[in-house]
């Protein structure tokens, strides 16, 4: 219903079409205040691995997914619940990091795509070089749902993101910006303490900093476009600003890491350097784009309507 309703402008009137993207913003706040955030020390197990797992998975969502960016915050979102919520997060469950993480892909990909996927499974398993048979995934897959309660209808940044873009009038390069700047934040655990309507609304406020004062556009444009996204998302910038600062000094950084300057002008096709990898014990399978190949995969096009993270890994473990 949600992904149906952010479609609506040609059948009903703008007025109605306002009024149920307000409706579907209030749920999904709803959900949200219930939803729980968790919570863990930088000196845990899984805190030092998750960048490992997380940009892995990203690489298999952009291989294998049509809706990468959709799926792969759901995934995260179940896997940061299953370790951190349930007493998993030790040395004895570090083996498990890997297979958990492509049973949560499995699960998020089942709720998100609309083509058949009974292959995907199998696909999984060839993407982690057959570390792992077809029949541990699915052992994996309901380990996961019942750690998670079989809830596994969680909130993310990109359910919110899709109401307030319906509602924008985009700049390219703010959309592209937006889900680059959300895709450094799925990676680094300091910012799991924000609420996602919070972190899609400071991508947006950052993302239009970046292009409209840092591009040098006309400022009062950046202005306008604060105040329409703070009209939209219901969020001060006083509410914003904390998370928003974060992702900007996370974008200089990403962009002081690589050898060609990174243009907010310019389209986001960069990559993540091996230098992000955060622990060398936290290894996973190499990523080939196909069973026979063992090279690495690069960013896939997205679908119309569909963005990417604009993020890749080249060749690492």
């Amino acid at each position: 219903f949600f992904r149906m309703s952010l479609h609506i402008s040609k059948y009903v009137g703008k007025a109605m079409e306002n009024d149920i993207l307000n409706d579907i913003h209030n749920a999904l706040v709803d959900a949200e205040r219930v939803q729980l955030i968790p919570a863990f020390p930088p000196s845990s197990i899984y805190a030092q691995c998750r960048q490992t797992i997380v940009v892995w998975m990203i690489e298999v969502c952009e291989a294998i997914a049509t809706k990468a960016n959709a799926v792969c915050f759901q995934a995260c979102y179940f896997l940061d619940r299953v370790f951190l919520n349930n007493g998993l997060d030790d040395l004895a469950h570090r083996g498990k990091f890997q297979l958990f993480a492509m049973a949560c892909i499995w699960i998020a990909m089942k709720f998100a795509e609309s083509e058949d996927v009974r292959d995907l499974g199998k696909q999984l398993v060839d993407y982690s070089n057959d570390a792992y048979k077809l029949e541990d995934l699915v052992s994996a897959e309901h380990a996961v749902l019942t750690l998670l309660d079989w809830r596994a209808n969680l909130v993310t940044p990109n359910c919110f993101l899709g109401v307030y873009m319906s509602q924008l009038t985009l700049h390219r390069d703010v959309h592209s910006l937006t889900i680059l700047l959300l895709g450094l934040a799925l990676q680094q655990h300091h910012f799991m303490i924000y609420a996602p309507s919070i972190l899609a609304s400071a991508a947006l406020q950052c993302a239009g900093h970046l292009v409209y004062v840092d591009g040098d556009l006309k400022e009062d444009a950046f202005a306008a476009w604060s105040a329409q996204v703070v009209n939209i998302s219901k969020l001060s910038i006083i509410e914003v600003s904390p998370c928003a600062q974060l992702m900007y000094e996370a974008y200089n950084q990403f962009a002081a890491n690589h050898a060609r300057v990174i243009s907010p002008m310019n389209r986001m096709e960069s990559t993540v350097e091996s230098s992000c990898i955060v622990s060398a014990d936290c290894e996973v399978s190499s990523l080939p784009s196909s069973p026979s190949d063992t090279s690495s995969v690069g960013p896939m096009e997205p679908s119309p309507g569909e963005e990417d993270f604009g993020l890749t890994v080249d060749g690492h473990e």
